[in-house]
């Protein structure tokens, strides 16, 4: 994300339709797939979003299934190099790298989980908040992209969970997208998990 003077709004769609690998019953589960969500993989055009990370729910009965989204990882919203630069402070402390750095583009400092904002780069000091109001989650419900509280797991960093209910037959998809118009400088990915209770 670029520094312009003002405060930062935080953004970044991460994402990428790709690595989706739904896989066999785990530990239980009837079913659990993931998602890699890319905060570098931006889509063509003027569209303020990156890609989007997918998971598909396989339900083979009509019943109302308990199901647990878990996002893992860190990203940055702005260039690596920005962290380092005295120009513009930094606020908190930041994860010398990400957890899950993205392919093809130099990773460095991360700040953000999808808790939200841990550390960033400002503009002269100006904290543009903490909260993550930018990642969006559809539960595949009709009701599309939305902000959801998702909770901090104890003991695991940057690991949020969301559970729900769904009730859909056959198939429900669930996707995942940040917001950051300026993300070409981004980098960083979540790893999102989608299975059955």
């Amino acid at each position: 994300m670029k520094n312009s003077g003002r405060s930062i709004a935080i953004g970044a769609t991460v994402g990428t339709v790709a690595a989706l690998a739904l896989a066999g019953p785990a530990q239980g589960a009837l079913f659990e797939g993931e998602a890699t969500l890319d905060a570098h993989r931006t889509n063509q055009g003027s569209d303020p979003y990156t890609q989007t990370a997918e998971v598909n729910i396989l339900s083979l009965l009509p019943i109302v299934l308990p199901v647990q989204i878990e996002v893992r990882g860190a990203v940055s919203l702005w260039a690596h190099q920005n962290w380092a630069n005295p120009r513009f402070p930094v606020i908190g402390t930041p994860l010398p790298e990400p957890r899950y750095p993205s392919p093809g583009v130099v990773n460095g400092p991360v700040g953000v989980d999808a808790g939200g904002r841990f550390a960033q780069v400002t503009s002269n000091g100006v904290s543009a908040g903490t909260s993550n109001q930018n990642l969006e989650i559809d539960l595949g419900d009709g009701r599309g992209f939305r902000k959801l509280p998702l909770t901090a797991v104890v003991g695991k960093p940057n690991t949020y969970r969301l559970s729900f209910n769904t009730a859909r037959v056959l198939t429900t998809r669930v996707r995942a997208r940040l917001y950051d118009p300026a993300a070409q400088d981004n980098y960083g990915q979540f790893k999102i998990t989608v299975k059955q209770l």
